[in-house]
């Protein structure tokens, strides 16, 4: 039945031949509407043309012959088909575009007709995300996604569906990263504190100064979202900035900093090494306050005892 659809404008079209051949008349009436005798007419009903023959015969030579015209005994059985198609298409119906269309004529014959938003800001964002506060959404680029959308046709529940997805992408990758950075931050003080001991907090504390100190909120801002704020590396290298740093420069500047355990090490190794030192010399005057600085470099040298 669907065949018959490329063909009702021929159809419709050769009405006439149709009336002709007894679809308005009765079976009296014969091939010319007007005085017919009756002789060479057949029943509109059943079929024939005015002449007694096939009621195709009538039809133009390029569609008489069409298969979908076959099962039709009569013109009054194809506009009955006509008006079932009719039925079944219904007045809604949306037309393919061709393949030479552009993505406006797909908007505007089906997307449209579907349900697409006249704008792309009508587009409403789904309310079943939980996003980090810590995680910044780009407004921009939220609208460059609305904008995509509208292009494309997209339809509101697919817009809801496929922004759901990215940004839950975009959760699953900040809480993984953000996992990492603590993981990072946690084996970073591990080590500073193997290595710094006693001093970790008053060395912690230059770096902090010099990165306030020296750096921008934009310089601060970049820092802590790579990580480089927990990074040994780059923690001791402003550490080793503030040490040579005038008190000045850097306010709050302890006035004597504890020293590492190498640190520590290296001064009892020279201290230990020099016989002409005070703490060889009971007799010396600086004889007790060089006994005090070697207790108190051992304490540095080994803290854990």
């Amino acid at each position: 039945m669907f065949k018959l659809f490329g063909h009702l404008s021929p159809i419709m079209g050769y009405l006439s031949p149709f009336v002709k051949l007894g679809i308005d008349g009765d079976g009296g009436d014969g091939g010319d509407g007007g005085t017919g005798d009756g002789s060479g007419a057949g029943d509109g009903s059943t079929g024939g043309s005015g002449d007694g023959g096939d009621w195709r015969s009538s039809l133009p030579d390029n569609i008489r012959s069409h298969p979908v015209f076959q099962k039709y005994q009569s013109p009054n059985e194809a506009l009955a088909a006509f008006v079932d198609v009719q039925k079944l298409i219904g007045p809604e119906k949306i037309i393919i575009p061709g393949k030479e269309d552009d993505d406006t004529a797909w908007n505007e014959k089906v997307f449209d007709r579907l349900g697409r938003p006249k704008k792309p800001e009508e587009y409403q964002l789904p309310l079943d995300l939980t996003i980090p506060k810590e995680l910044p959404v780009s407004e921009e680029l939220t609208q460059k996604f609305r904008e995509t959308a509208h292009k494309l046709g997209i339809l509101p529940k697919q817009f809801q569906g496929m922004y759901k997805w990215f940004m839950n992408e975009q959760i699953a990758q900040y809480n993984s990263a953000t996992q990492a950075n603590k993981a990072n931050a946690e084996k970073a003080t591990t080590e500073l504190r193997t290595e710094w001991g006693a001093a970790f907090d008053q060395n912690l504390n230059i770096a902090e100064r010099v990165l306030q100190s020296f750096g921008d909120q934009e310089t601060i801002n970049f820092v802590k979202q790579k990580g480089l704020s927990t990074d040994p590396k780059f923690v001791k290298m402003l550490h080793n900035i503030g040490k040579v740093l005038s008190e000045d420069q850097i306010s709050g500047k302890p006035p004597s900093l504890t020293m590492t355990p190498d640190e520590a090490k290296a001064e009892l190794t020279k201290m230990n090494s020099d016989t002409k030192h005070p703490l060889f010399d009971a007799t010396h005057p600086e004889h007790k306050e060089a006994m005090k600085k070697r207790e108190m470099l051992y304490r540095q040298a080994y803290p854990n005892g």
